[in-house]
């Protein structure tokens, strides 16, 4: 037995079917605009490099497909885990993740010690074959530690894994929070982020980016200068090609 469909419920499945098409569709069009991003247009004198976290909605593939062509030459703060995704699309990781405790239980904390030494005996290496640079590491949350003993626990962990780094010629980065700026050779690494709010760093924000990283230039600093800004807009890779654009001086 046949059913008949009125011309309206016909059109309505099929503007239903269009609607789905089309939300499928979004992020694969998004992905090619940004493939047509000019990357050739990139001036070369800031590598840039991009946070996964702050992404979370987009996968890994499809990041490194979008972000080529801006100019990203790394996405970071990603494990050895994900090196072959970044090799398959000519990207590096100019910054490894994966320390024991993360952020919050680091160096100065002596119980965390063999434990984060055993990551970067075990790390170092394969960072090294892949030819990539820098494993980071934290100094932790003092939790009421005075600093001094802070210090002190955290040079006696630095001593281990600096023997480590230097057999395989890499580097242990660790993230410090500071707000001196006459030692440059001291900095292995920058990240951006919008203030307040940790977002897009256009001028709806208070730090003039575009200057920053004329003075980062002028330092003769190499490594790389990192996205690491929570997009608040919906379409987080036009932010993402944005802050590039923004930090290409």
């Amino acid at each position: 037995m046949k059913t008949k469909i009125s011309r309206r419920i016909a059109l309505g499945k099929m503007a239903s079917s269009a609607a789905a098409a089309s939300v499928a569709a979004n992020l694969s069009q998004r992905l090619s605009a940004a493939e047509g991003a000019a990357g050739s247009q990139i001036k070369g004198r800031i590598n840039h490099s991009v946070c996964k976290w702050c992404y979370p909605q987009v996968e890994l593939e499809d990041l490194c497909r979008a972000g080529k062509p801006m100019g990203l030459r790394s996405i970071e703060l990603l494990e050895i885990k994900d090196f072959p995704t970044l090799q398959k699309h000519g990207l590096g990781c100019a910054m490894v993740s994966g320390v024991p405790g993360g952020i919050t239980k680091g160096l100065n904390r002596l119980e965390q010690h063999d434990k984060i030494v055993a990551f970067f005996d075990e790390t170092a290496p394969i960072v090294a074959k892949a030819g990539f640079k820098n494993i980071i590491c934290f100094s932790g949350n003092r939790d009421g530690m005075p600093d001094e003993q802070g210090l002190e626990n955290c040079a006696s962990g630095l001593k281990r894994i600096v023997r480590i780094c230097e057999k395989h010629n890499v580097v242990a980065a660790m993230e410090l929070l500071n707000s001196k700026v006459d030692h440059k050779d001291y900095i292995a690494h920058y990240h951006t982020g919008g203030v307040p709010g940790r977002h897009e760093i256009d001028d709806t924000q208070e730090l003039n980016y575009p200057a920053i990283m004329k003075a980062i230039v002028e330092t003769g600093f190499k490594g790389y200068v990192a996205q690491e800004f929570k997009p608040a807009r919906p379409d987080v890779l036009a932010s993402l090609k944005q802050g590039v654009q923004i930090c290409d001086v």
